[in-house]
């Protein structure tokens, strides 16, 4: 099932997980991107932002991608058919280099929390895909985080940064 989880404090240190201070973003709508790219950097984050064509090549031209595997953060942004493409375009893109990676999916409105609550069909296709990703190519899967459709961008990347800096590595 799915739970809310109450969004901790953004500002506390976590030194075992402060590996996702740098990667890449993607996001299908530009405006979008912009946003979340402004308020990550803000926090803190000082990765780069792609459009998924380029995904393959800044994944190659990363500094030290022989390290650790890179996180890209996969922003679903588009509330149409093109938001279910996302999560495995994304995959196809990773997977045509040799760099190992760490997908991070978020979605806005793909579960239900609240009963009054709609849910987007297109970003739950976008969930599910994810999900896909998730069992299929599990060393290349980081999480997926669904954030409240309700919010502007800028005000849910407090929620996603605190997730993203205490979500446990392996």
């Amino acid at each position: 099932a799915w739970v809310a989880l109450p969004m901790g404090d953004a500002n506390r240190a976590s030194p075992a997980n402060a590996q996702m201070g740098t990667g890449l973003l993607v996001c299908d709508q530009q405006d979008a991107r912009d946003a979340v790219l402004t308020s990550l950097r803000a926090a803190g984050w000082k990765g780069e932002g792609s459009t998924l064509v380029g995904l393959s090549a800044a994944l190659q031209s990363t500094p030290n991608r022989t390290a650790a595997a890179i996180d890209v953060l996969v922003v679903v942004a588009s509330d149409d058919v093109n938001a279910a493409r996302l999560p495995l375009d994304a995959l196809q893109a990773a997977l045509a280099t040799s760099v190992a990676v760490r997908l991070w999916f978020v979605t806005r409105g793909a579960q239900q929390l609240e009963a009054q609550r709609r849910v987007s069909p297109w970003q739950a296709a976008a969930w599910g895909a994810a999900r896909v990703v998730a069992e299929e190519h599990a060393a290349s899967f980081g999480g997926l985080i669904d954030l409240d459709p309700d919010l502007e961008w800028a005000a849910s990347v407090a929620a996603l940064w605190d997730h993203l800096r205490n979500a446990p590595r392996g």
